[in-house]
């Protein structure tokens, strides 16, 4: 239904023009029906009699005995528009017209303004004739009447025109013979002259009054003259020198609106979107449903399949008034004004009082060409949740996330303009969705314009969006006619999901038996502190190697978490004691968990513990999943270039990486080849897995046989050369979805360990028997990079964590893989370019727009953005927690951009809100080296103050 076939609905808009004449035909003729008096009245449709010339508006009569719809369509759709709808279909009514007489000289269609300068294009009507209703239809083309046509229809009858059935004579009625005379029916040139009077006396009269009935004949004949005046050239114009007046028995003229019409095509799928159109609801759970193109490639029948997983919307990408590939807001010729966005538009929450932040733009998050050049095309208006700030002298759009499971209206309103001033109106069908009565009742269509069919069809729709429109009059005061175009739209789970995940390891797989103890805890002092070289150890006692057990979700066939079959991994972990106060004095430290960057490992938190051992914290550090001893030499080959996946080992010539998923316990990991190279181990024993690994074979198997193998170092290192370089997915976006919310299930874990007595106790031991404790009381968080960007998400909902420092973290991941320059990032946006290239999916284009808004669909419960606020804003969190964002100026890994992203979407929400602390390092550190500041002492001063400023905020809570 790309068009509305408006059929007869304008009617009655001449029953006020002309007077009551009696219409009684004579007999053995067809009657070319006109009676306006009659009720309904009688008239061609559409018509200029219902066009106000004062307000530049239809205007046609609401008739109180038609059906609600009805009435309020005429009003707050027809009666809006400064002509008749281009779908409009021409109708007239005669009854027992021989359908054979019709013809393009019996039916004269006239293009009004053909040859002027204002000429509309040219347009061939369909004629035909209904014998069940007599009903004579000029309908147009299926792209409609050219907006702002002005045409004519006359009925020919005569010797040569039209006949009804049987060789009878057309006629016209008695009121259209005064209408097509071509003698004045007044005395008067100016029909306002007060001495003004009828020449004849035979226009009939219900007074019976000689004074009132001559004054009813004159205001009758005023009326039909002014009728007469403005059909007369017409008419001379159809007849020609030698034609007849008489034989045109009925001609009406009509116009075409010239109003720009919103983008609406729900048959043709374009539609706005996110659109709650595109959602199933069953009882209280939702689920996407969009449809899957026919054309659709592999890759694409998985991303749509996916997308089809989730229970709502993005919270972060672009809301767009149509998701046409080349269709505009407004139809095409047509270019919206941008200089009322702000108030004649709008978001609004329909499910909560908190009203979102976006800004409404036109193409402004729309990708540019590979040159750098605005890809141009239509005009999409776009609605970005954010905020606009001035940085730099510069008007920059800062994101602020919807919040999850929230449904929004987003609505366009008929203030909006074009760029030629004209004022914008809702396409027809638009138009009848909003309708606050049925369309269809019993199967009747009840709005005269729609065939019975096309109402049934259209009812459901309408019902279901009939709340949208109840509440966006309820609570936003916007009536249904000031409503161009509105959606409705419910967001994803994001924090809510991710706080069920976090919950796992206690509430779930603890009550199942997972254990809280480490898997053996060996001090590695002497070993560690040896291996620290340069870096600052004065306030260190003690290091000590261990094994959590962390229960791995992400063993989907996909990829992606499945939380009921978790596996059971043993994790080394470091953790690193401060100095006691005195020799053998009791002590209970607070603990920093430390979470390590992209492609490095636990190990990397010997660079900062001294600093914490220094404020009293101890340090305790694991590998994120696919990363440090955690990762996954499968497929590396492919990727990093590699002989083999064996390559990945710390010796091919023995080892090899284990590529056959039956294995599950070693799956990914590097083996021995040979079983006489495997060690013999206990699996039973405490420090099993510590042995393995000092003898550089792994982990202890079930078999009570070490692995064999290990992964090889990156030289100078002590981080593990493949680490995490499966952990973003660009090929597969709902695993790197997943790969950060198992950090969630991993913090979760790790905080039942350290409030458990057993690793006390194991301390203890290790001691010989001093009081050596973790203060399960006085958790705290420090991530870096990668790090601080999985702590936002876990911090966001974690019960236990008190103070947070998130060092170089980002937000917005797409914005982070399209523009960071480094060389991983470069490598992986390379290789996702070059994959939807094969799609034929390039920048600049409206499908790669389209597939970013749907990836940051995917990415939304990973982006950082989507919790940065709940990091100090959560309700299950500690009341007294503080958080810290820090950052470097010219970050060459993860964009101050990004960063920004981050602070914005964790301060801009309430005024009463808690937010988060912000330090931005200036320091001229090299560029090559500025994003790893905090570590790496390239410059030592700089490393040194950002760890002191970390390590005072995480036991202060604020900065110095």
């Amino acid at each position: 239904m790309k068009k509305l076939w408006l059929v007869g609905a304008l009617s009655v808009g001449a029953s006020a023009c002309v007077p009551d004449i009696a219409q009684d035909p004579p007999p053995n003729v067809a009657l070319a029906q006109f009676d306006p008096s009659a009720s309904p009245p009688v008239v061609p449709s559409p018509n200029d009699l219902a066009f106000d010339e004062a307000t530049q508006r239809v205007n046609a009569p609401i008739n109180p005995l038609t059906s609600p719809a009805e009435q309020e369509f005429t009003r707050d759709y027809l009666n809006t528009l400064n002509g008749f709808p281009v779908s409009a279909v021409a109708t007239a009514k005669i009854a027992d017209l021989d359908p054979s007489t019709i013809n393009a000289s019996t039916v004269r269609f006239i293009d009004l303004q053909a040859g002027t300068p204002v000429a509309t294009p040219p347009v061939t009507p369909s004629i035909s004739y209904n014998e069940d209703t007599d009903t004579l239809s000029i309908a147009p083309p299926a792209t409609g009447w050219p907006k702002r046509g002005r045409y004519a229809v006359a009925l020919i009858g005569g010797d040569n025109g039209l006949k009804g059935v049987g060789g009878k004579q057309v006629v016209g009625s008695a009121t259209w013979s005064f209408i097509n005379s071509d003698v004045p029916l007044v005395t008067c040139e100016e029909l306002t002259a007060p001495d003004c009077r009828s020449r004849t006396d035979i226009i009939p009269s219900k007074e019976t009054d000689p004074v009132k009935r001559l004054a009813d004949q004159n205001a009758s004949a005023l009326r039909l003259e002014q009728l007469r005046r403005s059909y007369s050239d017409i008419i001379k114009a159809i007849v020609g020198p030698n034609g007849k007046r008489e034989d045109v028995v009925l001609m009406w003229t009509y116009r075409i609106m010239d109003m720009p019409e919103v983008t609406f095509d729900p048959v043709g799928g374009v539609v706005p979107f996110p659109n709650d159109l595109l959602l199933k609801r069953t009882g209280n759970t939702t689920q996407v449903q969009l449809p899957i193109p026919p054309n659709a490639s592999p890759t694409q029948q998985q991303l749509f399949a996916g997308l089809n997983t989730l229970d709502g919307f993005s919270t972060s990408s672009a809301i767009v008034s149509e998701n046409g590939l080349t269709q505009g807001i407004l139809e095409a010729g047509s270019t919206l004004d941008a200089a009322n966005l702000a108030t004649a538009t709008g978001v609004y929450n329909l499910t909560g009082p908190t009203q979102p932040q976006v800004v409404p733009c036109i193409s402004c998050a729309s990708s540019r060409k590979p040159d750098g050049t605005p890809q141009g095309g239509p005009q999409q208006l776009q609605f970005i949740p954010g905020v606009m700030e001035m940085k730099n002298g510069q008007p920059t759009l800062s994101p602020v996330p919807l919040n999850e499971k929230t449904t929004y209206a987003a609505v366009l309103t008929t203030d909006l303009k074009d760029t030629l001033g004209k004022q914008i109106a809702p396409p027809a069908v638009f138009a009848l969705l909003r309708l606050s009565h049925p369309l269809s009742v019993d199967g009747k269509s009840q709005v005269s314009a729609v065939s019975d069919a096309q109402a049934f069809a259209l009812e459901p729709l309408r019902a279901g969006l009939k709340p949208l429109f109840d509440g966006l009059e309820a609570s936003a005061k916007l009536p249904r006619s000031k409503i161009a175009l509105a959606w409705a739209f419910t967001t994803q789970s994001t924090v809510s999901t991710l706080a069920q995940l976090y919950a796992l390891p206690s509430k779930t797989y603890g009550a199942a038996g997972l254990p809280d103890a480490p898997l053996g805890l060996e001090d590695r002092t002497s070993i560690l502190l040896g291996q620290m070289g340069t870096l600052p150890k004065a306030d260190i006692g003690q290091i000590f190697q261990g094994t959590l057990i962390l229960p791995f979700a992400l063993n989907s066939p996909t990829g992606t978490l499945n939380p009921t079959a978790p596996r059971f991994d043993h994790v080394p972990f470091l953790l690193v004691l401060p100095k006691r106060p005195a020799v053998d004095a009791a002590v209970n430290w607070p603990v920093a968990i430390f979470s390590h960057a992209l492609r490095n490992s636990h190990t990397s938190a010997l660079a900062i513990a001294n600093e914490l051992a220094k404020k009293g914290f101890a340090t305790l550090s694991y590998d994120s999943p696919f990363h440090g001893d955690r990762s996954s030499c499968t497929g590396v080959a492919a990727a990093a270039g590699l002989p083999s996946d064996d390559y990945a080992c710390a010796n091919p010539s023995t080892q090899r990486c284990e590529t056959d998923p039956l294995k599950v316990g070693t799956y990914g990991r590097c083996v021995a080849r040979t079983e006489a190279a495997r060690a013999a181990c206990d699996p039973a024993a405490a420090g099993a897995d510590l042995f393995c690994s000092a003898e550089g074979q792994g982990r202890c198997a079930s078999d009570s046989k070490c692995e064999g193998g290990t992964f090889g170092l990156s030289p100078g290192t002590s981080n593990q050369a493949i680490s995490g370089w499966n952990f973003i997915r660009p090929d597969n976006l709902f695993a790197t979805r997943d790969n950060f919310r198992q950090h969630a299930i991993d913090l979760g874990q790790a905080e039942r360990v350290i409030q458990s007595a057993a690793i006390d106790q194991l301390l203890t031991s290790a001691n010989r028997g001093t009081a050596t404790g973790l203060d399960g009381t006085k958790i705290v968080y420090v991530g870096q990079s990668l790090g601080g960007m999985l702590g936002t998400l876990s911090t966001s909902v974690s019960e236990n964590v008190g103070n947070v420092a998130l060092n170089v973290p980002g937000g917005d991941l797409t914005n982070i893989l399209l523009t960071s320059p480094h060389p991983d990032f470069v490598k992986a946006r390379n290789a996702f370019l070059a994959t939807l290239a094969a799609e034929q999916i390039v920048p600049g284009t409206p499908p790669f727009d389209q597939f970013i808004g749907l990836a940051k669909m995917v990415l939304d419960p990973a982006d950082p953005v989507n919790y940065a606020y709940s990091v100090l804003n959560s309700a299950e969190g500690p009341k007294d927690r503080s958080a810290l964002i820090h950052y470097i100026t010219q970050d060459e890994v993860v964009p101050t951009s990004s960063t920004e992203a981050l602070i914005s979407a964790a301060t801009h929400r309430p005024a009463a809100a808690k937010k988060p602390a912000i330090s931005l390092v200036t320091a001229a550190e090299p560029q090559e080296e500025r994003h790893g500041f905090l570590l790496n002492f390239k410059a030592p001063a700089t490393t040194a103050q950002a760890q002191a400023d970390v390590a005072g905020f995480l036991q202060t809570g604020t900065l110095p």
